[in-house]
């Protein structure tokens, strides 16, 4: 998603970092590809605090 961000809004990443080391995930993730990991449920480092 973050490098589809970058190639729509032609984004200039020289000077950027994302750490994404903790993100969160919505919705119903039943068909996950064979061959990934399966999201499922838990909480980030940061517990959902911002």
């Amino acid at each position: 998603m973050g490098l589809a961000a970058i190639e729509a809004f032609d984004i200039d990443v020289t000077r950027l970092h994302w750490d994404m080391t903790s993100i969160s995930l919505h919705g119903g993730y039943d068909d996950a590809e064979p061959g990934y990991a399966r999201p499922r449920f838990g909480y980030p480092r940061t517990r959902g605090r911002i």
